[in-house]
């Protein structure tokens, strides 16, 4: 078979020996060239298509070595012929025996190499519908399933640790529709693995959140087992702590009201959600970098930039790396701020560590990496501190949630009369080294920050996107107030970009007026290639839409209510 007559075909089943002959090596190069030409999408074993070629082998050297048919024939004419045409029946009968079992052991081998070949022209509908045929028509193994939907999810090789970030958020309601028609064992099983899926990364999170799969869930509650519920209320669990619309939350209450005195079926396990909803942490509105070339947020040209009174850059940030086993060869950048011929200060993160480097001269980068391993898919505050110092050595200082880490004296200071035209936060001057993660509301400022400073903005939480003006936007001690808005840190503000304040893929500076003097033209930045603005919704802000806390009140007096089936279960009320 040629790679010509496989491409002719989404679901051709070849059968191949592997014996030692040039015919078996032709059909391999075949194979093999038909791969590299991207026409060989999924090569697997289907035991229950397995076409029988036994009375046509192409490959010789097996049957050579199995068995010679003719010899064997000799050989029971030769026991005839040795005792005057007295049959030995025992000999004939062992001889017969092996026979078989060597005819046995070439079907075995021939189907043992049998590749079912799936066009990579399947687009995720497509694959759905041979699997929903599949399953009902019962030519295909779970595992065939499990594996077929989990490749179509992630748009490749599935792999919980190098390929597990959900392509299209559209096809979990493909997902769904098929499992529907599963059978419970089959669906506990592709529930329990996408579970994993979704917690290793938000962008995974993100995907459910928008197809609005918690809708979908509570629809499919009340119909489902005992170990499907469990799963599904487990799902439940992690993406309500993750986002809860309005609409999503008044299902959920709706989902938990009684009938006839009764708890309907598994609707009490969805107390165990309701406790865990409040467990959630992160900024409600953050920039999502997809860790693709050039994502970032490129920021406008500054014609100078502040060092006399020190400078510093601060925001909350989270590593969510698309792929767990090469993330620490990996080199992100969190910022580069940078002339066009290279000279600057950049952040970067290696391994799980920041490294804060400045480039005084073209091709000399002095870098010193930070001795805290920052978590990934943990939300962590960084601030770094430069002080300045024109007669003794200057210093940087770096805050990790709040606590100096590290401070070490460096000559940081960059001397150019050009302009810093190669600034972007998520990414390298050229687009190179992109972060993967999630960005909240990013500072520059014109002074260097005290230790009690960066205490009180990682006190402020990674909600705060305001620019320091006002006591009453939060709720604070005064003890840390005094140290924020006493109009010194406004003042200072030269960047301020907040997802709160966006339009489009336009970043609108948030203190145009104290950062204008250092802009060339328009102080806004843009997002670039795929970088984007999502904002999340907690159960306090859902529930205040509705009219807040006594939204829950109706569901003390069903305590004491049976379930559907007349069972009691204690129930907990703190």
């Amino acid at each position: 078979m040629s790679a010509n007559d496989i491409s002719d075909s989404k679901a051709e089943i070849v059968t191949v020996d592997i014996g030692n002959s040039n015919n078996c090596n032709t059909i391999r190069q075949n194979l093999w060239d038909a791969e590299s030409e991207g026409e060989m999408v999924d090569v697997r074993l289907d035991e229950r298509r397995i076409t029988s070629t036994a009375d046509d082998f192409s490959c010789s050297s097996i049957l050579k070595e199995a068995v010679d048919v003719e010899s064997i024939k000799g050989k029971i004419a030769d026991a005839r012929d040795q005792d005057d045409n007295s049959v030995n029946e025992e000999q004939i009968e062992q001889v017969v025996q092996n026979f078989e079992k060597q005819v046995n052991l070439i079907k075995n081998k021939v189907g043992s190499n049998t590749v079912v070949i799936h066009s990579v022209d399947e687009l995720p509908d497509e694959t759905f519908q041979r699997l929903q045929q599949g399953l009902q028509d019962g030519t295909l193994t779970h595992k065939e399933i499990v594996d077929s939907i989990f490749n179509a999810l992630v748009g490749g090789a599935f792999d919980i640790e190098s390929k597990f970030i959900i392509e299209n958020p559209k096809n979990i309601i493909l997902l769904l529709r098929l499992l529907d028609a599963a059978p419970s064992h089959l669906e506990a099983e592709i529930w329990s693995v996408f579970i994993g899926v979704v917690r290793k990364s938000t962008r995974n999170l993100q995907a459910c959140s928008r197809v609005g799969l918690i809708l979908e869930i509570l629809d499919r509650l009340s119909n489902s087992d005992a170990i499907v519920s469990d799963l599904l209320v487990q799902l439940l669990g992690v993406l309500t702590t993750y986002s809860i619309t309005v609409k999503e939350t008044k299902r959920f209450l709706s989902a938990l009201k009684a009938v006839n005195r009764k708890w309907r079926k598994n609707s009490i396990k969805l107390l165990d959600v309701l406790g865990e909803m409040p467990k959630r942490d992160g900024a409600d509105v953050f920039f999502s970098f997809p860790g693709v070339h050039s994502a970032g947020i490129a920021l406008p040209p500054l014609t100078k930039w502040p060092y006399q009174n020190g400078w510093s850059f601060c925001t909350w940030l989270k590593m969510d790396p698309l792929n767990s086993v090469n993330f620490e060869k990996e080199r992100p950048y969190i910022y580069c701020f940078r002339t066009t011929k290279g000279v600057g200060y950049n952040c970067y993160i290696m391994g799980s560590c920041l490294v804060i480097s400045c480039i005084k001269v073209v091709g000399k980068e002095t870098a010193r990496c930070i001795r805290f391993e920052l978590t990934p898919r943990r939300w962590h505050h960084v601030t770094i501190s430069h002080i300045y110092s024109r007669w003794s050595k200057s210093e940087i200082q770096c805050f990790v949630d709040g606590q100096m880490i590290e401070s070490f004296d460096v000559s940081w200071f960059v001397s150019t009369t050009e302009h810093f035209d190669k600034c972007s936060i998520g990414c390298g001057p050229d687009g190179e080294e992109p972060f993967c993660g999630q960005i909240a509301a990013l500072y520059v400022f014109s002074e260097a920050l005290s230790a009690q400073q960066a205490n009180a903005i990682f006190c402020l939480g990674p909600s705060y996107q305001s620019r320091f003006l006002h006591e009453a936007e939060t709720d604070l001690a005064d003890d840390y107030k005094k140290f924020l808005f006493d109009g010194k840190l406004s003042a200072s503000v030269v960047i301020a970009y907040s997802p709160k304040n966006c339009d489009g893929q336009l970043c609108l500076h948030s203190a145009s007026k104290t950062g204008s003097p250092y802009f060339v033209q328009i102080p806004h930045a843009i997002m670039k290639e795929g970088v984007e603005v999502v904002k999340t919704y907690s159960i306090h802000n859902s529930l205040h839409s509705l009219g807040g806390i006594q939204m829950l009140l109706p569901l003390f007096s069903q305590v004491d209510f049976p379930q559907y089936d007349g069972s009691v279960r204690k129930i907990d009320v703190w």
